[in-house]
Formats: C-alpha cells, structure tokens, sequence
C-alpha cells in the first residue's frame, strides 16, 4: 500500500498486491489517510469472527508468522500505549508486548508458564500474557468474565471493558 500511494493512488480502498514472498497477486485493503499508505491487516467491528484458532488459520489467513515478532515503534495517540508496558515500570517485564512472538493456543511462544492463547481465547504477540490484546473474544463494553479476555486494551478503559471495534494497519 505504502508503494501504491507513493505512485499517486491517494483514495483508501482494495487494491492488489504482490509481496516478494508471494506467488500471487491478492487483495488488500490500503488506507490513505494519516499520510497514506496504510495496509490493513485486521478490522473489527462485531463479534462476527471467532480469533480462537489454531496457527494454521492464522498463518493462511494473515500470512506467515513463524518468524514473525511484534516491533513497537513510538507511541502517539490519546488511549495510552498498552503495547511496550510502560505505563507502569514495576509490570513492564510481564506487560510488554516488544519482541513477542506470535502465539496461539496450538503453538505457545510466550513466556507465561501457562498458555496465553489458550487462556485468553485468542492468537496474539502475548508475554504474560497481555497489557494489550485486540484478537480477543468479542464483547460490546464492559464484561464479566474468569479471565480478563476481551478486546482489551488496558491503559484505555482496562482489562474488563472489551474495545467495539479496532484496525491494525502496518506500513514500512
């Protein structure tokens, strides 16, 4: 996407790619605001898709993760940044999201004794297990619950209010 709006395609929507690894063209969503160029890797807003899968869905259905590991840049923005757990220093070493590797409840790469995304419901970049989780089970608000396993976000409204909607957008 980032390609497509450098070559003047300034409108937001589906366009075609070809990323190097790939065999095939397929599309993508581009969004073209916040100075353009956005691929949008995920978009939520209803409880219409179950995130609780194993790797293979995620693998065929976001691309290949087995090497993948989440790399925070800079915070902006009004919600707080629930992804790097600096928030609060004494939880940073649980909370942070940096460096994580993709975990789901069929393959566990967190550092929890236990399993994250069994836990949680969901696949995530998880550490033990999360400040931050946007693949969770969905929920419209706040919620009651064994575990704090909603869309959350915790420095916004924190583990018990579950997000209505989210956009996970990557650029280079």
């Amino acid at each position: 996407c980032s390609e497509i709006y450098n070559d003047g395609f300034k409108q937001s929507g589906f366009y075609k790619i070809k990323p190097l690894q790939s065999q095939a063209k397929f599309s993508v969503y581009c969004d073209m605001s916040d100075g353009g160029g956005w691929t949008v890797i995920q978009r939520r807003s209803d409880g219409s898709e179950n995130f609780s899968r194993g790797w293979n869905d995620y693998e065929n259905g976001f691309g290949n993760f087995s090497s993948y590991e989440l790399n925070i840049g800079e915070y902006s923005g009004t919600a707080g940044d629930s992804l790097s757990g600096t928030f609060h220093p004494e939880v940073q070493w649980w909370a942070s999201h940096q460096r994580m590797k993709f975990s789901t409840w069929d393959r566990d790469n967190d550092n929890y004794e236990g399993n994250c995304a069994e836990e949680e419901q969901s696949g995530w970049w998880f550490n033990r297990c999360h400040s931050a989780n946007l693949n969770g089970v969905y929920y419209q608000g706040s919620y009651t619950a064994e575990t704090d396993h909603g869309v959350v976000w915790y420095t916004w409204h924190g583990w018990w209010y579950s997000l209505k909607s989210v956009v996970m957008k990557i650029r280079p």
